[in-house]
């Protein structure tokens, strides 16, 4: 499969899986309500902490050194069941004693939920070394539907019916249960199809100790440079959490998860470029500036309906408490737009193997969102923080930015600014 096809098949049905996952998130505040939103997926941001380090980066070390070498798949599979048990027995041991804090929870449904998305990485990296995008987010959207209309039933019919059932002690922990429940049956149909479908390509193979090596030192370099991402995107949350009221919270969240969304389409772009560009050569670079070029377009655009439409949609779309949003979405815009452009520079560095670029970036901005928010959020709140956050990532943009012309002499306008020519690129022949 071509770079063309890929992106099409990458992008149209999670384009889709975003609006289900979209349409789920509105119907989870609307059961959960102002105060208690804010409070789950302040938790849940947690607990995807928690799992991201119990995954060491080592979806992207598979993605790595099994496009360079396919016929150890079969053997990294073996190797990371054994890793994968190790996981579990952290998880259960470090999860065990958050959730007795938590006590909103069931122990059993955080678990899930923890492992349940982790294997989801660790699937992922397989169908992206095999090019398999059309079936890994075929079987996304289409669970990310069914997830969105069992919410619409308990919305409509019975929000309570789970603890009647005995499936959760809570609203909130009925609503973890089912994003566990789904997540786990995507990660069965997935694991299941890759099997049947290249079970005739594994071939027996020696597993060399290099090799091992090689794969958690590049996952562990991977491991830092996510995790300062992960806490880049959401250690504001601590800041708003600690210093403002529970309406303040409740909102920045959910602008929070209103910009992550817009990474989405970036996500995708970096999750075609992080495979591609293995092994492809610095020459690969001339097409980074094509991706920023249509990100930063796109960005444009949404930004033009956010200034005319936003006062009014999110108080609509969420409910009267959320009026503090439109502000916050224009203060983190920036951010939000300078954060796209960072996945689809650290998809490249990922894939010629110059992680310690995006080290560098991630850690000076995490540096300057934890002194910034400690500095003045405690006097200006939550606005603080989405202004922090967005001078921050221009920053850490800028960083990478400065590296990539220096490795491929593309000037600015070869990364901002559309071309004519560039709309060929979407023409599949």
């Amino acid at each position: 499969m071509n770079i063309k096809h890929a992106l099409l098949h990458n992008t149209s049905w999670r384009v889709l899986t975003m609006v289900f996952t979209f349409i789920s998130n509105i119907i989870i505040v609307r059961l959960l309500g102002l105060e208690i939103s804010g409070s789950f997926f302040y938790v849940l941001a947690l607990f995807t902490l928690i799992g991201n380090l119990l995954r060491f980066g080592l979806e992207s070390g598979i993605v790595y050194y099994a496009t360079m070498q396919p016929t150890k798949i079969a053997n990294l599979i073996y190797l990371l069941i054994f890793v994968f048990l190790l996981q579990l027995l952290l998880a259960v041991v470090g999860l065990n004693m958050f959730v007795k804090e938590t006590q909103n929870f069931s122990f059993s449904w955080v678990v899930l939920f923890v492992m349940g998305n982790l294997l989801i990485y660790t699937v992922t990296a397989f169908y992206q070394v095999k090019k398999m995008y059309k079936s890994l987010n075929v079987v996304a959207a289409l669970l990310a539907f069914m997830q969105t209309l069992f919410f619409a039933f308990l919305f409509f019919a019975d929000k309570n019916i789970l603890n009647k059932w005995g499936f959760a002690n809570s609203l909130s922990d009925g609503v973890l249960f089912v994003m566990s429940i789904f997540v786990v049956i995507q990660v069965i149909i997935l694991s299941v199809y890759f099997f049947v479908r290249n079970k005739d390509s594994f071939e027996k193979s020696t597993l060399e100790k290099k090799l091992v090596t090689d794969l958690f030192k590049y996952s562990f370099i991977n491991f830092i440079g996510s995790l300062l991402l992960f806490l880049v995107m959401r250690a504001d949350f601590y800041f708003v959490e600690k210093y403002c009221d529970i309406k303040s919270l409740g909102n920045y969240v959910q602008i929070a998860k209103i910009g992550q969304m817009a990474l989405v389409f970036s996500g995708l772009v970096g999750g075609v470029i992080f495979p591609y560009s293995v092994d492809a050569g610095e020459a690969f670079a001339s097409k980074i500036g094509f991706f920023c070029r249509v990100i930063t377009l796109i960005f444009m655009m949404l930004f033009i309906l956010l200034l005319i439409f936003g006062k009014f949609f999110f108080v609509w779309l969420l409910g009267a408490d959320f009026n503090l949003m439109y502000s916050g979405m224009l203060a983190t815009y920036l951010g939000v737009y300078c954060l796209s452009l960072n996945i689809i520079f650290t998809s490249f560095y990922e894939g010629i193997n110059k992680q310690k670029i995006i080290l560098v970036a991630n850690f000076i901005t995490l540096l300057l969102i934890l002194i910034g928010d400690s500095f003045f959020v405690p006097q200006y709140g939550y606005m603080a923080a989405a202004v922090i956050f967005s001078l921050a990532n221009f920053l850490g943009l800028i960083i990478l930015l400065v590296s990539f012309k220096k490795l491929s002499g593309a000037k600015f306008k070869d990364i901002f600014f559309i071309r004519q020519t560039d709309l060929a690129m979407f023409r599949l022949r």
